[in-house]
């Protein structure tokens, strides 16, 4: 029990789960994640899954509203930064580009912190100290474990997507092959019995004229 008790104050990570959103047409969805000291890590992942070219535009913002990070027609990022000032930071994604297209996402916006170390015990202090590297193995693999879950998962959904438009326009195609054959075959019909109609008014016009 007080080895769990160590972890969690350890490893006082917010772990945000991975959100999946869909983005309408011209929308421009926003989040927030609260910064509440100085050089606290942000973390900021997103992967399209579906929808058009599998891209979107997005802004990272400060508090002051200043622009930190900006990035046009990604299809996906994973990005930490060290927070420079106290307050909430917004996480804007665009698809203004797409005019009747919508977008999936999925996306992720965390910090991480050690906790308040002031506020530790002395003694849990020196317990966790021959921890410390072992938790963070046990935090990395994680970590790793994790992205490559969400890559495959991203992959997988990407190509479903492509699979599902190929064979949305081999059925759009095949309906218009077959309008265009039918379309023909009724020209044709018509044009022949056009030829016949006329041949065979010509053909008794002229017997009459023979016979005089």
């Amino acid at each position: 029990m007080r080895h769990l008790l160590i972890l969690t104050a350890w490893c006082q990570v917010t772990l945000a789960t991975v959100l999946t959103i869909r983005m309408l047409a011209h929308e421009q969805p926003c989040f927030y994640a609260t910064a509440n000291r100085e050089g606290e890590k942000i973390g900021f992942y997103f992967a399209v899954q579906t929808g058009g070219n599998f891209d979107v535009d997005y802004t990272v913002s400060a508090p002051d509203g200043k622009e930190l990070l900006t990035g046009h027609q990604e299809n996906s990022e994973d990005l930490y930064f060290s927070a420079q000032s106290v307050g909430d930071y917004k996480f804007c994604f665009s698809n203004v580009y797409a005019s009747f297209q919508d977008k999936v996402p999925d996306m992720n916006v965390f910090e991480t912190s050690s906790g308040n170390k002031e506020a530790r015990d002395v003694r849990a202090k020196e317990v966790m100290k021959p921890m410390e590297s072992s938790i963070e193995n046990m935090l990395g693999t994680y970590e790793r474990l994790r992205r490559d879950m969400m890559y495959f998962r991203t992959r997988e959904n990407r190509n479903f997507d492509t699979v599902r438009s190929t064979a949305n326009r081999i059925w759009s195609f095949t309906i218009i092959q077959n309008g265009l054959i039918l379309l023909v075959a009724s020209v044709q019909v018509v044009i022949l019995r056009t030829l016949f109609s006329t041949g065979g008014s010509f053909g008794r016009g002229s017997g009459y004229g023979v016979r005089i």
